[in-house]
């Protein structure tokens, strides 16, 4: 088959799902591509538009009144189908889709799809409907989240779109949604490819390595950087004078350097308030380093509490911090960690077996 996925972004997390999936199918024998946004100008009108409102849910808003026009690169590709995995900043204007007359499968790297602008909800709106008296308290200016789900939804209806959950907590969310009605729903996690992502410890040096990854992790208010440095002054003085903090926030290259750093550690910290599945978790579990995380969104789907990592009550920056502590002063602990979490990444979001799942998913509908 003839698949086309379309991403907005080269990198991002709906961009290394994209090209992972895309990569692995071509390996599986299907014809596969990716088509990622060619131009800016689309993101800087809808920029632009966004400030015709003032929002009272902090996350990211996309309106998609002006997108690019790419029915010229699908006649070229001559995709059998669609696969959608992040089309916000203005990519593609949601009418447009009626137009390929091919069957969709969309991923839900976050709930844009089923949401008004918003990329994630920030209230039940998304569940009873956009209404004109329904409105967040404190919103203000133009009700794009309404208009834009009005949109959606005379559009949508019509078109032949299975989505894709990547986890337990997504499916809950999406099918709880009104957008949802009459659409199929799936569930197919992310995957991660365990031939890079492999254990290959490096620390020879004795140093206790705490890891934190995250792009922009001092703009980004979502990642929890502010809870993971409070959760390290909130360590034993005497294990905080024999830790190394290592932050990564951009600048590696390839895959294969950032599996050497999660091997590197001795602890990855997952702080993020909200994380459809992380690929970080995923990552970091697969190069057998333990990790502490927030029990938020699709974690708790890669993370069995004390088994294979430590999943902290959200927002509790002193219980992140007992788990960074219990997993720094107990090797054996660690390595129990350790081998149990590479264990589950290979049998449950191994990329091969996620392609496969995508590959009969494709020839179902």
């Amino acid at each position: 088959m003839r698949i086309l996925h379309l991403s907005t972004w080269e990198t991002g997390g709906a961009a290394i799902a994209a090209t992972r999936l895309s990569t692995t199918l071509n390996e599986l024998g299907e014809t596969s591509d990716v088509l990622h946004m060619s131009s800016r100008i689309p993101a800087y009108i809808d920029a632009a538009i966004g400030k015709l409102a003032h929002f009272s849910n902090p996350i990211f808003h996309s309106y998609n009144y002006f997108g690019q026009n790419i029915i010229a690169k699908i006649n070229e590709f001559k995709p059998d189908i669609i696969h959608i995995h992040w089309i916000g900043a203005g990519y593609i204007r949601p009418e447009s889709l009626s137009q390929y007359d091919l069957p969709i499968v969309w991923t839900l790297h976050d709930l844009w799809p089923l949401c008004g602008a918003e990329h994630l909800p920030g209230s039940s709106r998304f569940k009873d409907g956009y209404l004109k008296d329904n409105r967040p308290s404190g919103e203000s200016g133009l009700d794009l989240d309404r208009y834009v789900w009005e949109r959606k939804m005379r559009v949508f209806k019509d078109l032949n779109i299975t989505y894709v959950s990547p986890s337990n907590y997504v499916y809950e969310q999406a099918n709880s949604a009104m957008a949802m009605s009459g659409h199929n729903l799936v569930y197919i996690p992310n995957g991660v490819d365990t031939k890079i992502f492999h254990n290959n410890k490096t620390n020879i040096s004795g140093k206790l390595t705490v890891l934190f990854v995250a792009n922009n992790p001092g703009l980004d208010i979502n990642k929890g950087y502010s809870d993971f440095q409070k959760s390290i002054s909130l360590l034993p003085a005497k294990l905080r004078q024999n830790i190394e903090v290592k932050i990564i926030g951009g600048g590696v290259t390839s895959e294969s350097e950032m599996a050497d750093i999660y091997s590197s550690a001795t602890v990855t910290v997952v702080a993020s308030k909200v994380e459809t599945l992380s690929y970080v978790t995923m990552e970091s579990m697969a190069c057998g380093t333990p990790v502490v995380a927030y029990a938020v969104g699709g974690i708790p789907d890669l993370i069995d509490h004390k088994i294979n990592g430590y999943l902290a009550i959200p927002t509790d920056v002193k219980d992140l911090a007992r788990g960074i502590e219990l997993i720094l002063k107990s090797r054996k602990i660690a390595e129990g960690y350790s081998k149990a979490g590479r264990a589950k990444i290979i049998k449950h979001f191994s990329m091969d077996n996620i392609a496969k799942k995508y590959a009969d998913l494709y020839r179902q509908i």
